[in-house]
């Protein structure tokens, strides 16, 4: 059985779409927390803060 043209467009245009959204989902996620000093450093960046020249103890 043969598909339509326009099916197989659709089709590999979806899984396209998919492929891409992954892609960019990933390149998009953020960056790990693993410690204290991360956790501060991306609240400060998300408000706007300069903060590579605060030293946490």
């Amino acid at each position: 059985m043969r598909l339509p043209r326009y099916i197989l467009i659709l089709l590999v245009a979806s899984t396209a779409a998919c492929v891409l959204t992954g892609a960019l989902l990933f390149a998009l996620r953020p960056r790990p927390i693993t410690s204290h000093a991360d956790a501060i450093a991306v609240i400060l960046e998300q408000r706007g803060i300069a903060h590579e020249r605060i030293v946490t103890a």
